[in-house]
């Protein structure tokens, strides 16, 4: 719910937007190891990427969101950037 409600400009001031969602992550960090907010490529994310270009959209379930234009849930993971295990969702 929290990041629905971001303001649409956020999500092309990355600063911004980074550090909105890191204090939403630390805030649920015992749930969530990293979250993000996309366009069909990253946007901003609450976890660092160390500079390294951040791509998603040849994950499964991001193929599957916008093919369907519904919800969907990925398949078990291990995160690029976090390197954590992770099962992801997007909504479209």
């Amino acid at each position: 719910m929290a990041i629905s409600l971001v303001p649409s400009w956020m999500h092309n001031d990355a600063r911004s937007c980074n550090a909105y969602l890191a204090k939403l992550l630390a805030k649920t960090s015992d749930i969530y190891h990293s979250m993000g907010i996309t366009a069909w490529t990253d946007c901003c994310s609450a976890t660092l990427s160390h500079g390294r270009q951040i791509y998603s959209t040849d994950r499964p379930y991001y193929r599957l969101a916008r093919t369907t234009g519904k919800f969907s849930i990925g398949e078990y993971q291990i995160g690029r950037v976090t390197r954590q295990q992770s099962i992801n969702s997007v909504i479209r």
